[in-house]
């Protein structure tokens, strides 16, 4: 029975192999920054098992939580997910472009048709600082072979039952950044080749990776606003694209409370979903209830459901299990509990794997009236716009 644990030092090898498969900004191919997001996680996870609680966004912006897939026969890491505790900052915000639905109007031209034509709607996209700083779901990390089987759903929701069962590590928003479609032979893709790339001369993945590191020469480069709408048709319509491995990823997120911001990447125009941490129908669902029993059948018909332990002075280990759960209690399969290193009367965090889909509509895409540009100057102008620029705060 595969599982999940925090990983550790022993996976770096398979991590650094994986990473060569894919291209995921959360795991990059470079040994010494695997090691440091290794250690990170350890001294993450640390402080969970002692209930350091932060203090301070700062000290919660610390945190991350690398969860990897181990195949018990082995031992070897099969497939990653994380959660960054904190993205950005006030000194060092995370970086979007908000989409903006600008509308033109001339009465002139209508009087003179008779009709709307002299209304015009642009989209507009602005630079947007988020300082709020809020908790980062990190990139599931698959190979082909186990994509099915439920292990998919096990290293999603992994993460927002880990969040659930420990809220106060976490902030009370929850964003999702989606992998756009990437052409690997021409530089990254359409929307960076006509947009940033004229801005920042570097490619694709260089910037990329950059971008892990710092975000100066982003502050410093990047347009604050442009008109989407004089880009070419092409790049319209590939704005909040996502690749084909990440779309099972999308409808997932969308069943459970996520909503698209009408934020998109800086460079590939992937799309920004978000949602509140205790509306996400996972992390309701989510509780604590003790093992009462380990008399279940291996093979029967209770509903499945992810299952964590994490022993006082042990590790934090979660399956996919068949699980009968009552008020007072859970039932396993002894192989499940085994797996777990749970004996009856043990505290198990528990989140049923089938809930129903949540019909949570995008965020409205915010609009704009434009003035007369008469009289209209550069200041009036991005005061109009500065609302849709930054937030500090949720």
């Amino acid at each position: 029975m595969f599982f999940v644990r925090p990983v550790e030092l022993r996976d770096l090898d398979r991590l650094l192999e994986l990473a060569h498969t894919v291209h995921f900004i959360n795991l990059p191919p470079h040994k010494p920054t695997i090691e440091n997001k290794i250690d990170r996680a350890a001294a993450s996870f640390q402080r969970v098992a002692a209930r350091e609680i932060p203090k301070t966004d700062g000290e919660r912006r610390a945190g991350l939580f690398f969860f990897v897939l181990e195949d018990p026969a082995t031992g070897i890491c099969s497939g990653t997910s994380s959660i960054m505790a904190g993205m950005g900052g006030p000194d060092h915000p995370n970086l979007s472009f908000q989409l903006v639905k600008a509308t033109r109007r001339s009465v002139t031209l209508d009087e003179q048709t008779k009709s709307t034509t002299g209304e015009l709607e642009h989209i507009i996209a602005c630079l947007f600082q988020d300082r709020a700083s809020p908790s980062e779901l990190g990139a599931i990390l698959l190979p082909s072979d186990l994509r099915g089987g439920g292990y998919g759903k096990l290293m999603s929701w992994i993460r927002l039952h880990f969040i659930a069962l420990y809220p106060e590590f976490f902030a009370p928003r929850i964003l999702a950044e989606m992998m756009a479609p990437i052409d690997k032979y021409n530089d990254g893709n359409l929307f960076w080749r006509m947009v940033p790339r004229r801005f920042i001369n570097l490619p694709y993945e260089r910037a990329d990776r950059l971008s892990t590191r710092t975000r100066e020469f982003m502050y410093r480069l990047l347009p604050d606003r442009f008109n989407l709408s004089l880009m070419p048709d092409g790049v319209l319509t590939s704005i909040a694209a996502v690749n084909e491995q990440t779309k099972p990823a999308e409808r997932m997120l969308k069943d459970i409370g996520f909503r698209f911001t009408h934020r998109i990447d800086p460079f590939d125009a992937g799309p920004h979903y978000e949602a509140n941490r205790d509306d996400i129908s996972v992390v309701k669902a989510t509780r604590r209830l003790p093992l009462i029993a380990t008399d279940l059948p291996d093979v029967n018909e209770a509903p499945y459901c992810i299952v964590s332990h994490w022993p006082e002075g042990g590790q934090f280990r979660a399956v996919n299990a068949e699980a009968i759960v009552l008020d007072q209690g859970v039932r396993l399969t002894k192989q499940a509990a085994d797996v777990l290193n749970a004996k009856p009367g043990a505290e198990l965090g528990i989140t049923p794997t089938r809930l129903r889909p949540v019909a949570a509509p995008d965020f409205p895409l915010p609009e704009v009236e434009m003035p007369s540009m008469r009289g209209l100057d550069a200041v009036e102008m991005a005061r109009l716009f500065a609302q849709f620029h930054s937030r500090d705060h949720f």
